[in-house]
């Protein structure tokens, strides 16, 4: 090979080198500009925790389509706040010196969280991968939470337990233990620190409540009606009611839990659906065939309900008995779009309201719509503690959100007439 041809392979090679060379120090400038995802810990377990510290981190604001920060999806001071990402299972409040926390647990995969309302951080309780979860109710503490798993064909294969003993160190997470169920389980409730389900099978529904913490469960009642629908409004009473049917006649009936006697309330009335107040002492309810809401007291006449609203959209004051909070659909609730809302084929969307049962008088507190930008169909609210926020899951998605009672601006007092 000639002394010039050398020369050329060797410029090439050079050539080449440098090349390689530039592109090595190019990707390692972009490795050292970016943020590495933190591995989980390999020691988490199932399923509420491990042994490092908590990871916490703000929430971004991913609202693109609000101009206005204040009204951010994400804003800690805006009325209105979304809390979740993904679909949630089901959420409960935590009173702590700092304020009040949601904990949730997310539909896709169990995975549960804190989110504080006071601040923008989300704090990971668990990250383990349960699969998908299709509800989860939570004891007035936060607890404890029973869960409730469906197979490929949509039946409840799984109900687990779950309770939660805080760290005595701010380093370490929670300790958990877990309950299993029975399999058949259709329909769980939460009152305080218990919870209430409902067993069918082919010849009666029986009805069990349960301390997750002492892991004992007790059947209080029993009945050759199925289809029932329940409510455990406090820790001596439960309420029973036949399942909405627009041309049915429906029953409701408490049930002293210790005694299992079961005391008719209201009856004959098509399609009724009704919310008791943890007192039992007022109710409201509707009519679907009369395509009214109504509301009552113990011993007393009926009243109409203004605005109209479905009872599964209102929540009950503790302080104060004779106050509701309650989503109202922006449309006219007829009995058929009842009955294809709870089929899940038509969807609303709500504004949120007060009603003081006693004078008479309902206030419009917010404007879902306004506030978000978005159709919001409020399902499963509740209020915390100290009845300062209210939380609720919107039905269109299963996004959780909050909304701070104390912040909702701009009132519209309505007068209600009464019939008494």
């Amino acid at each position: 090979m000639s002394k010039k041809n050398i020369f050329i392979i060797v410029i090439v090679l050079i050539i080449f080198l440098l090349i390689g060379v530039g592109v090595l120090v190019s990707l390692q400038k972009q490795t050292n500009n970016t943020t590495q995802p933190t591995p989980e810990n390999p020691f988490s377990f199932w399923p509420f925790g491990n042994n490092a510290a908590p990871e916490t981190r703000p929430i971004e604001n991913t609202d693109t389509q609000n101009p206005n920060p204040e009204l951010a999806l994400f804003n800690p001071k805006a009325i209105v706040r979304q809390l979740s990402k993904d679909q949630v299972a089901g959420a409960g409040f935590i009173e702590r010196k700092e304020g009040t926390v949601v904990r949730f647990i997310e539909k896709i995969n169990g995975h549960t969280y804190d989110i504080e309302l006071f601040s923008p951080t989300e704090t990971p309780i668990s990250k383990e991968t349960l699969g998908a979860v299709y509800k989860g109710v939570w004891t007035a503490s936060g607890n404890g939470v029973l869960i409730q798993q469906l197979e490929d064909n949509n039946e409840i294969i799984n109900t687990q337990g779950i309770s939660i003993k805080a760290s005595t160190t701010p380093e370490a997470l929670a300790t958990v233990s877990t309950v299993e169920f029975p399999t058949q389980i259709k329909q769980i409730y939460t009152s305080g620190e218990n919870f209430l389900y409902a067993i069918e099978n082919q010849n009666s529904t029986m009805l069990y409540t349960n301390d997750v913490f002492n892991k004992k469960s007790k059947q209080v009642w029993s009945s050759p009606i199925k289809e029932l629908s329940f409510q455990y409004i406090n820790a001596k009473t439960a309420v029973a009611y036949t399942k909405p049917a627009q041309f049915i006649k429906g029953y409701a009936y408490t049930i002293n839990l210790d005694t299992g006697r079961s005391t008719k309330i209201i009856g004959d009335i098509p399609g009724l659906s009704l919310s008791v107040s943890p007192n039992g002492e007022n109710s409201i309810f509707i009519s679907q065939n009369e395509n009214i809401s109504m509301f009552f007291k113990s011993k007393a006449t009926t009243s109409p309900l203004y605005p109209e609203t479905l009872p599964e959209k209102c929540v009950w004051s503790r302080k104060d008995q004779n106050i509701a909070y309650c989503a109202v659909p922006k449309t006219n609730l007829t009995g058929q779009s009842m009955t294809s809302w709870y089929l899940g084929v038509e969807m609303f969307s709500d504004s949120l309201w007060k009603y003081n049962l006693k004078n008479n008088i309902s206030i419009k507190l917010v404007d879902l719509k306004t506030e978000t930008g978005q159709d919001i169909d409020v399902i499963e609210p509740l209020l915390s503690q100290k009845e300062d926020y209210l939380i609720f899951i919107n039905k269109r998605d299963k996004i959780l959100w909050s909304v701070s009672l104390v912040n909702a601006e701009n009132p519209e007092e309505t007068g209600v007439s009464s019939d008494n």
